[in-house]
């Protein structure tokens, strides 16, 4: 038996998620189990959660440890509960195929566990963050969320990508089938919540536009020689970062190529690249540097950056850009906002809704090398202009909503509406 406030600070018993007469919960204190079994977002689920715990929700954490960061969540507090099994990700296994296989094993068990749990202690709400078996063509955890609905759990999903990045329309329909499966659906930006309903028929009513918070923003920003000795760039070159997990969509080839032209023109500008990913990937970016004879101006750091590093990349950094291909939302551009950096950016809807509009970027078409250059360059060429974006992209930060208690009150809301409790219930 649960004890639980009945929000004017008087205890009340009650079994655990028992309907009221409306089949809304019976109880101020919402229970709400995040889903990201793989552990794929760690770093956007630790903040989401801290500050949903913050909104008086009680938070399970579905997840597996994160195999680069074991410790991610222990730092900020969390305990990360992913069913029975969390073995895999507390190894730092470097093959990739080997890693994969042993957490698609530990991730079916605790698959096949987590209704009869759900079945004893029944959460209010599954938040669903990514479901990466979908995208292989498996079933397992569409079959756990179906089997939850029955029972009558809530199920809410963050669109993180409106569809697998670097996979076309191919999951069109799977994700259609998802996105009808929920009873609500969280958007980052306007501009992917028209796109949602315009391309896979989910009524409006069921979406929220809540933002993406900042990641990393609040770690300690170190000096800037200590942050340039750290990120290895010359205390006399301007600095131009792109950082994040290296995929086809993020677009490195495009800037590589645009980065000749750059580099012909500023001898005293340096790109640098942070990051790790698929190590075909990266072989292949040392490839194309060496084959376009921009070595000299360009440094990879092809590894996982820790997060305490982190802050020394960006700091150091006088240029962030981001040359992706395609991209629904991203936590690296929040970042970037709050160090006050100015931007460049493709154009597309997230980032022209998100800086575009406000001035605090340039924006240039995708696969427009000469164009990318220049806009890098009109940066390079001219520090003043450069502090003035940088100073909109900071101040943007701080005018924006988004703030993670922000951001956790108005998730708060939606799981609010899910359940009944407020008046604007959202539609089955």
């Amino acid at each position: 038996m649960n004890i639980l406030t009945d929000g004017k600070g008087t205890q009340s018993p009650n079994a655990a998620g028992r309907p009221g007469a409306d089949g809304a919960p019976n109880r101020s204190k919402l229970r709400v189990f995040v889903m990201d079994l793989w552990c794929i977002i760690p770093y956007y689920t630790a903040h989401l959660c801290t500050s949903l715990k913050e909104q008086n929700v009680e938070v399970v954490l579905g997840s597996i440890s994160y195999h680069f960061d074991p410790a991610c969540f222990e730092k900020v507090g969390l305990k990360n509960d992913p069913g029975v099994l969390d073995i895999v990700g507390k190894f730092r296994i470097r093959q990739p195929m080997l890693r994969r296989g042993l957490k698609f094993v530990e991730s079916c068990i605790n698959m096949a566990v987590l209704p009869l749990r759900f079945a004893l202690d029944k959460p209010d709400i599954i938040h669903v963050q990514y479901i990466p078996l979908v995208e292989e063509g498996l079933p397992m955890e569409l079959w756990l969320l179906r089997a939850a609905r029955l029972m009558g759990i809530k199920l809410v999903y963050t669109v993180h990508n409106e569809l697998p990045m670097d996979t076309g329309v191919r999951h069109a329909n799977t994700f259609r089938r998802v996105y009808q499966l929920m009873d609500a659906l969280i958007c980052h930006t306007a501009a992917a919540k028209d796109a949602v309903v315009s391309k896979y028929g989910v009524d409006l009513n069921r979406i929220s536009v809540i933002p993406h918070g900042p990641l990393f923003n609040d770690a300690a920003r170190p000096s800037m020689d200590k942050a340039r000795a750290v990120a290895g760039v010359a205390a006399d070159e301007t600095v131009v970062l792109w950082q994040g997990w290296i995929k086809p969509y993020k677009g490195i080839d495009f800037l590589l190529d645009g980065w000749k032209l750059v580099a012909a023109r500023a001898p005293k500008a340096k790109l640098v690249i942070a990051g790790s990913g698929d190590a075909a990937l990266m072989q292949d970016i040392r490839a194309k540097v060496a084959a376009l004879g921009i070595e000299d101006s360009v440094r990879l750091d092809l590894r996982f950056v820790p997060p305490e590093e982190l802050p020394s990349f960006y700091t150091a950094a006088d240029i962030v850009v981001y040359p992706y291909r395609e991209i629904t939302t991203s936590g690296a551009l929040m970042t970037a906002l709050s160090y006050g950096k100015a931007i460049v950016a493709t154009r597309l809807p997230y980032f022209e809704e998100s800086v575009g509009s406000a001035g605090a970027a340039l924006i240039v078409d995708y696969g427009d090398e000469q164009a990318l250059a220049s806009a890098l360059l009109q940066f390079i060429e001219d520090p003043h202009y450069r502090d003035q974006i940088g100073a909109r992209a900071a101040r943007l930060a701080q005018t924006s909503s988004t703030e993670w208690l922000e951001i956790a009150r108005e998730t708060r809301r939606c799981y609010e509406q899910v359940c009944g409790l407020t008046q604007r219930a959202v539609a089955e």
